[in-house]
Formats: C-alpha cells, structure tokens, sequence
C-alpha cells in the first residue's frame, strides 16, 4: 500500500456518523454539492500527487472569513489542480447544516468540502487550532503546516501553492 494511502488513511475513516454520509459512496458523489464524507482512501481520488488539504470549522471565525478567498483561489487554479485542494470541514453538525452554512453565512453555495469527525483529525494531525493547510507530497508525507488563515489573495503564496500542487504531475 502507499504511503498516501496510510498517511491519508486517517482522514478518510472520519466521517460523521451524524453527518448521514455514506463513505463507500462518497467517490461517486464527488461531483455532489458538499459537503460529504472521504472515500475510503483518499488515494482513489488523487493518486501519487502532491495536494494540498485544509481543515476548517463553522464555529471558527478566522475560517469564515477566509473560505470566500479559498473559494476564489481553487476556482482560478490551472486545470486539473482545483481537484488536488482538498477542503474538510471538521464539524459535529450534520452535514445539511454545514451545507447551509456555506449557502447562507459565507454566500458559498455549491462550494465543495468534505466532513470529518474533528477529534480524529486533530489527533492524526496533531491540530490544535482552526484554520490548518497541510501541503503532502506525492507520497502522503505533510511537508509544510499552516496554522491559522492562509494568505489566499497573496500572489507569491498563491504561486507556492501551484507550484507545490504541479510538482509530481
């Protein structure tokens, strides 16, 4: 098995059982407006690349305030490196709520994340805190944390961001 798969592995168990997400289902939904539980394996969306993946709550104030400009940013990546941004959200509401959340407080709708139990992710990524972008490399490994609002508006991040999501392809 590959590193991605066991690394990322932690990630993928984390659905909500109150989210109603059905993990076995959640590749063939993909495309479904969010948000929604990992895949089994988070390989089986994007294999040996590098991605980006950033953790984000409704009840944290930096994140609102921050998920317009990730939104603007995926959307105006190069083609084929919006799909290797992966937003979770680390929310104990259920997913139609998250799901409001994006369409009536931050004016997102459509906006595609996915829900994960947040005690899981905090303790396979050490988090402790709201906002967290991880950059993993081809093989699953972090090789760079940012804690609290990433600078998405910033032309220089943004280039490190598409430089790092290009590198391995």
């Amino acid at each position: 098995m590959r590193r991605a798969a066991l690394c990322l592995a932690c990630v993928a168990g984390m659905a909500l059982a109150a989210a109603g997400a059905d993990v076995s289902s959640a590749a063939a939904s993909k495309s479904e407006t969010a948000p929604h539980a990992l895949p089994d394996r988070l390989d089986e969306i994007l294999p040996d690349k590098p991605l980006i993946l950033h953790l984000w709550a409704t009840w944290c104030a930096p994140c609102r305030s921050e998920l317009p400009e990730l939104a603007d940013f995926r959307a105006a990546l190069p083609a084929g490196l919006g799909a290797r941004l992966i937003v979770v959200s680390v929310d104990t509401r259920p997913r139609a709520d998250v799901r409001r959340f994006l369409e009536s407080d931050v004016d997102l709708p459509g906006f595609q994340t996915y829900l994960v139990d947040p005690a899981e992710a905090g303790s396979r990524f050490q988090i402790i805190g709201y906002p967290l972008t991880l950059f993993l490399d081809r093989d699953g490994a972090v090789t760079r944390r940012i804690s609290g609002a990433a600078p998405w508006p910033d032309t220089d991040f943004r280039s490190q961001m598409i430089e790092h999501l290009g590198s391995g392809s």
